[in-house]
């Protein structure tokens, strides 16, 4: 008997459990039925356990029809979701709010791996577990060329970087990941480090541009890039603050005294007379401007400054070449008066 009894129990724990489970996916009232749509509920599941995910995700419903508007909602805090869309073939797509141990889906439209799809019915309700996908996570650091880590905020007033990353999927597809919510950075390059996260699995290509007083504009580009779940991958920038290969020199007015925010360019001048890749900085308080770090070859020197309302010098192109471990000085000297922009 009490055999009978135990096996009883633990049916009925299980039947329990499993209808708590459905439970979570929220029932809504009939009124919606009258007009032309229907509803998705469902809930966010874990990829590797398929256990619900008790997280804030927003959700998305991709149509396939490039004339339908992409549906967009937000889950509850224990992951389940209802939306209203109009009737057809939707792909759901769902990220995490903020720091979350889950990546941000790409496109389910364009990449086949991540694609779940669903038909959205007049009246009718579309049930779907929505799978969130194990995340990596990118570190990003600045050293100099013996190793140790540099903050560029304290070596250069204006330091202002940027990176940009495009993955590459198993079946080759390339998407161009855009920037994830603000909550899934941890720091910032200009303090010479970050972290970002919520990275689905994936081949990331990193381009990383900065400009630095002195050291101008620069670039690096970093490929085959494996971002694996669960794991951070480190990318170390290496910068040479000790290069002296470059351009230096003073911007003047027709009386002599130092022009302040000259925009300098040095660009790259190719066989097919196309300005191919750039250095640049601004001239100080004092005119004076420097650029290092530029490889070896013809560029052409650009000098321009621009004045609110819209007003600019009038400042020639000058052609140098860019030698290995020498910096070249070229001053400048404006035309007075202004020219007006037309």
């Amino acid at each position: 008997m009490k055999r009978t009894i135990l096996i009883f129990l633990i049916v009925l724990t299980i039947g329990i459990i499993s209808a708590n489970r459905l439970m979570a996916i929220p029932q809504e009232e009939d009124e919606w039925k009258n007009d032309d749509f229907g509803r998705v509920i469902g809930q966010i599941i874990d990829a590797d356990t398929g256990e619900p995910v008790n997280e804030h995700f927003w959700i998305q419903l991709f149509p396939f029809e490039k004339s339908d508007k992409v549906v967009r909602g937000a889950t509850f805090k224990n992951g389940s979701f209802s939306i209203k869309a109009k009737p057809g073939r939707y792909a759901p797509s769902c990220s995490p709010y903020a720091k979350s141990e889950y990546s941000d889906d790409p496109d389910p439209i364009k990449i086949p791996e991540v694609r779940q799809e669903i038909k959205v019915e007049k009246g009718q309700i579309t049930k779907v577990f929505k799978k969130a996908y194990r995340a990596g996570k990118l570190k990003i650091v600045i050293v100099d060329i013996n190793g140790a880590r540099i903050i560029p905020k304290n070596l250069f007033s204006d330091a202002d970087i940027q990176e940009s990353l495009d993955r590459t999927f198993a079946d080759g597809n390339i998407e161009k990941y855009l920037t994830p919510l603000s909550a899934a950075y941890n720091g910032y390059l200009e303090d010479g480090e970050r972290t970002i996260g919520q990275l689905y699995p994936a081949t990331y290509t990193l381009e990383i541009d900065f400009r630095f007083t002195y050291l101008g504009y620069g670039s690096r580009r970093f490929e085959n890039i494996s971002i694996e779940k669960n794991k951070t991958t480190e990318i170390k920038v290496v910068l040479d603050l000790t290069d002296q290969t470059g351009v230096y020199g003073k911007v003047v007015d027709m009386s002599g005294n130092p022009v302040e925010d000259v925009h300098v360019r040095v660009l790259k001048v190719e066989r097919s007379n196309i300005n191919m890749g750039y250095a640049e900085t601004y001239t100080d308080s004092n005119g004076n401007y420097k650029l290092i770090g530029i490889s070896e070859g013809p560029y052409d020197l650009r000098f321009s400054r621009v004045f609110k309302p819209f007003i600019s010098y009038d400042i020639p192109d000058e052609n140098i070449v860019i030698e290995k471990n020498k910096m070249i000085e070229k001053n400048r000297q404006i035309k007075t008066p202004p020219v007006k922009i037309p």
